[in-house]
């Protein structure tokens, strides 16, 4: 199938190819969200999907898709463009053999966390192959951040002098302790085991993650981490605050706003929406079960958790964009 053919016939070829097959265009492959779905729920063991249109998809079909891999099918449509696109991953991470098998079984990892062996079993292949493909994917998914978490552009439909940019909050994710440096400051103090923590700032008026820091060892602080050099606070203007909880009091000069008594009804209404769609946003990144178990790599375990925190964070940004937004504060 070439993209010289007439669009009608790429159209009837793409609505017949079986369920792993896509049309080739400009050396791109072009995934169709139907045969996203129907080959997804059969590896997923949900049986044939028997429909020619999303229209036809229940939401008890997208609810078992979703819990395979994360995000819908039209998400991953989109994903699977830009990760072909040098444009966007350059020569070293843009994937020119990419298949759906593949992008599958790397979502289904990072979504439901199984060990190795399972991980290989399932998708019938060896251990080490579903290793090298499933990180070769992570890898690319982290490659897209730039593309997919940028800092605020300040919105016209907003009046200037508002102050309010982004909320910001920690979030611990729990890895296994590092034997070969260990560290007191490793331990979490919310749960009290080893863990990290990342740093993330979401817009107050749009649906965006503007902001990833980290990650950092689990004990230090959520204030330290917004006074760490080049970190949040060096990108707020001095006119303008960020909405935060009771972590960052001891901001000195007032850049992070936290609750106050004196605060005006619909000031006090607006930072509480903010924060508790910011909270919100940390548990879709919770349902990705490999930050919410245990991270069991014991080698570069840093390196590793962060390649698939910020792939995660990636993946929660082209779900936000496939329809499900955010709250409006």
């Amino acid at each position: 199938m070439g993209w010289h053919k007439p669009l009608p016939l790429l159209v009837q070829e793409l609505a017949t190819a079986p369920p792993c097959v896509a049309i080739t265009l400009f050396n791109m492959i072009i995934l169709d969200p139907v045969k996203v779905l129907k080959y997804g729920l059969e590896e997923a063991g949900h049986g044939k999907w028997p429909h020619t249109s999303l229209d036809k998809a229940t939401k008890l079909h997208m609810n078992r898709f979703r819990q395979s891999y994360g995000v819908g099918p039209n998400a991953i449509v989109e994903v699977a463009k830009d990760l072909q696109s040098e444009d966007l991953l350059g020569n070293d991470l843009a994937i020119k053999n990419l298949t759906l098998k593949d992008l599958l079984m790397s979502l289904s990892w990072l979504k439901s966390y199984p060990k190795e062996h399972n991980h290989a079993g399932k998708w019938k292949v060896c251990e080490n192959v579903a290793r090298k493909k499933t990180w070769r994917y992570l890898k690319s998914f982290q490659g897209l951040k730039d593309h997919k978490v940028k800092w605020i552009i300040p919105d016209p439909n907003h009046p200037p002098d508002e102050i309010f940019i982004c909320s910001v909050d920690g979030i611990h994710c729990q890895i296994s302790e590092i034997r070969t440096d260990p560290n007191k400051d490793l331990c979490s103090y919310k749960n009290k085991k080893p863990g990290v923590v990342y740093e993330l700032g979401i817009a107050v008026y749009e649906s965006k993650l503007v902001w990833i820091n980290g990650p950092f060892l689990a004990g230090i602080s959520d204030l330290t981490i917004f006074r760490s050099q080049n970190g949040l606070k060096s990108k707020i203007p001095f006119d303008k605050r960020v909405i935060a909880d009771e972590g960052y009091v001891g901001e000195s000069n007032g850049v992070c706003s936290t609750r106050n008594p004196l605060d005006t009804k619909e000031v006090k209404q607006l930072k509480r929406r903010a924060k508790a769609r910011h909270e919100v946003f940390n548990g879709r990144l919770k349902d990705w079960e490999i930050l919410a178990q245990r991270f069991r790599s014991t080698r570069d375990s840093l390196t590793k958790h962060k390649t698939v925190f910020e792939g995660c964070c990636v993946l929660q940004m082209y779900d936000i964009e496939d329809g499900n937004e955010l709250f409006k504060v």
